[in-house]
């Protein structure tokens, strides 16, 4: 295992596609609001994070697997929130996973333009232990490197494995077609997700140019796939 302290980086990988194990926590107890917010609800508890995007304006969404029971106090807290631009809980054969949409600003949308700007691979789900998240990213010996450099001073991070690169695994949202990626995009776009419920199928089969009945169909084969998915996992 090697530290960050003092910006001390291992060296001597070879010029080739490596993929990195790191061990990443935040200096002041969550890397957004809501880790802040859920880590003193008993009974709820971030098992993993399956899938992230950060979008363009800066905002990031989010994909949790949880464990535990009701979430209604959960439900309370995001909505509330200030940092919680759309929160949805979903559940199908005993998997309870949430959707959440962030303000930007905050130390994870750093972490991802740390991703983005090296062109790494983000292997998926990450690992969740109290504020550690287990992460492995994968690229050339330059922007691997180079990425550590970025890592921010609030961020503490150990490099605990280094290994040649082997491709497969795929991001949940991989498993979408095209089509129902869009509907599910449109569908929180108009606060389908949202409590109250601020659209119909009828209104997404309009901005989808189709059906409401085949909106509905699109909808729930993306879900179906999602929560199948992080069944398996």
């Amino acid at each position: 295992m090697v530290s960050n302290s003092g910006k001390q980086r291992t060296t001597g990988w070879v010029d080739e596609m490596k993929s990195v194990t790191l061990t990443l926590s935040y200096a002041e107890g969550g890397f957004h609001e809501i880790d802040k917010a859920t880590r003193d609800i008993s009974g709820i508890s971030r098992e993993q994070l399956v899938d992230m995007d950060k979008h363009s304006d800066g905002s990031c969404v989010l994909l949790y697997l949880l464990s535990g029971g009701n979430t209604d106090h959960l439900a309370n807290v995001l909505d509330e929130h200030s940092a919680v631009i759309e929160s949805v809980f979903l559940s199908e054969n005993g998997a309870i996973s949430l959707f959440v949409h962030l303000k930007p600003e905050n130390p994870l949308t750093e972490l991802l333009e740390i991703v983005e700007r090296y062109a790494l691979v983000l292997e998926m789900p990450i690992s969740i232990d109290d504020d550690r998240m287990s992460v492995t990213v994968s690229g050339s010996e330059q922007m691997l490197q180079q990425s550590l450099e970025d890592i921010p001073d609030s961020v503490e991070v150990s490099v605990d494995r280094i290994a040649d690169f082997t491709a497969g695994g795929h991001s949940i949202i991989t498993l979408l077609t095209d089509r129902q990626r869009e509907a599910l995009e449109t569908a929180i776009d108009m606060g389908y997700y949202e409590r109250p419920r601020r659209t119909t199928y009828e209104e997404l089969g309009v901005e989808l140019d189709c059906s409401s009945s085949t909106a509905n169909a699109l909808l729930r084969e993306a879900e179906r796939r999602i929560m199948m998915s992080i069944k398996d996992r």
